[in-house]
């Protein structure tokens, strides 16, 4: 045992450095805002908070840079949105501050996945595989299998 502490020496320093790096500081939670305006910069919107900023724990947050994001509206348009990136020390979190008319973690604008979902909009740039999904994930839990009956 002694030998091979010696002999892989720096692989374990490797591996305990690894171990010792906080993952939690690389996991993005989105804070959603609804007092925004948006001005145009180049070929984006840039999205600034008419208030500040908080974190869901109740923390002051601090600037952490800015991050590109593209949303397909309606008519198929892709537009950039430049959002904020914040740190909150509190939790120890980095977070990412989204107006409220974009979905977390989808590609599309809200008005567009909920149009959907609400089968008001009949007419959308997604893809059918997508449309499905979308309206999937608005069932319940307990019907499944009955999603043809919807679609």
């Amino acid at each position: 045992m002694f030998t091979f502490l010696k002999r892989f020496h720096s692989f374990l320093i490797c591996f305990e450095v690894y171990l010792t790096l906080k993952p939690q500081l690389y996991n993005s939670n989105m804070i959603q805002i609804k007092n925004y305006h948006l001005y145009k910069k180049k070929d984006s919107f840039v999205v600034v908070p008419d208030e500040p900023v908080r974190c869901e724990c109740g923390g002051k947050v601090i600037k952490r840079g800015s991050k590109g994001r593209y949303i397909i509206n309606n008519e198929g348009v892709r537009n950039r949105y430049i959002l904020k990136r914040v740190y909150c020390p509190a939790c120890d979190k980095l977070h990412m501050v989204v107006p409220d008319f974009i979905e977390p973690y989808k590609h599309y604008d809200k008005n567009v996945i909920d149009g959907v979902r609400n089968n008001t909009n009949k007419c959308s740039a997604a893809d059918n595989a997508t449309l499905y999904r979308w309206k999937k994930a608005n069932l319940p839990s307990c019907f499944p299998g009955l999603l043809w009956m919807f679609s």
